[in-house]
């Protein structure tokens, strides 16, 4: 992906916690927010994934992969990783709405 700093090779569309959910719940919101026709609130990342049209043929659904990292504190992670993200490519991760 071509970002404003650095082209970021990951392709790093949203960085995200579980949030007091399980991580098969939270990746379960996803999948159900990017279903065709789908008009509920469910998860971020997914409803600006479904107004993002040139996203979603950049990178469609099939070819989405999700990156785990367990971790102690997920807010104080989740928060670092964006901040570094931002550093790094001058912008947040697409999806991400912070």
């Amino acid at each position: 992906l071509s970002r404003l700093l650095a082209v970021d090779q990951e392709g790093i569309l949203y960085i995200g916690t579980t949030k007091g959910r399980t991580l098969s719940e939270r990746l379960a919101d996803f999948r159900i927010t990017v279903l065709p026709g789908y008009k509920g609130s469910g998860h971020i990342a997914g409803r600006k994934y479904n107004k993002l049209p040139n996203l979603q043929k950049a990178f469609p659904q099939s070819t989405l992969a999700f990156s785990i990292r367990p971790c102690d504190d997920p807010p104080a992670e989740e928060s670092k990783a964006i901040r570094d993200y931002i550093n790094n490519f001058g912008e947040k991760p697409p999806l991400n709405s912070m």
